[in-house]
């Protein structure tokens, strides 16, 4: 099944801690603006309290919906992994949907985009599963095929590979990565050597 044909389903699901549960598909439907080509899922988890929305409620009081993901990705490492039979469903406003929404589709060729894109957004310069993201920090994102655009003239964070930072030159906050060191160079900011997604922050 795939699609809307998943609307109605239960299906067994893999949690980030290692249990499993059971989920349910209660409604499928297109995303709007310019995304209508990806369906968003309201989905329930199966709880001693009965059937709760797995990634729960909008400020309107809306059951938060989930865009299904190809693969999966590793809690721990933060690495994606390649399936075909298994796929993630990723709660809208986190990373994994967002970078989704962002044009990173794996169904039109961007999947190592949206990959880098994940570790983009949680910060996560090691590529180890660890994030130095600082909740409101503006970011400008841009690649070198057209889906994003450099819209900012601000101090350039890091380049990105789906294995995380390929160099960075400032981080946006909190606690200094540990591959800091390794990986910083003033002349990060290019995509010469491979990356493909730079960001920059507002340090101001």
């Amino acid at each position: 099944m795939n699609g809307t044909q998943l609307n109605g389903a239960t299906l067994s699901a893999l949690l980030g801690n290692g249990d499993t549960a059971q989920l349910r598909v209660d409604d499928v439907a297109a995303l709007a603006d310019g995304n209508n080509d990806v369906l968003a899922y309201a989905v329930s988890i199966s709880t001693d309290a009965g059937w709760q929305p797995l990634c729960g409620y909008e400020s309107d009081g809306s059951v938060r919906q989930a865009l299904a993901v190809a693969g999966s990705w590793n809690y721990q490492t933060g690495a994606w992994s390649e399936s075909t039979d298994e796929f993630t469903f990723a709660c809208r406003h986190a990373s994994i949907a967002k970078c989704v929404e962002l044009g990173y589709k794996s169904s039109i060729g961007f999947g190592d985009h949206q990959h880098a894109c994940v570790r983009m957004l949680r910060a996560d310069y090691c590529g180890d599963g660890v994030s130095h993201t600082v909740n409101g920090t503006p970011i400008n994102l841009y690649d070198a095929v057209g889906v994003q655009l450099d819209s900012e003239s601000w101090p350039v964070d890091a380049e990105w590979t789906p294995d995380g930072a390929l160099c960075l030159y400032h981080h946006r906050g909190g606690s200094q990565p540990s591959c800091y060191a390794e990986k910083y160079s003033a002349t990060c900011g290019s995509f010469a050597g491979g990356a493909l997604l730079i960001d920059e922050y507002d340090g101001q």
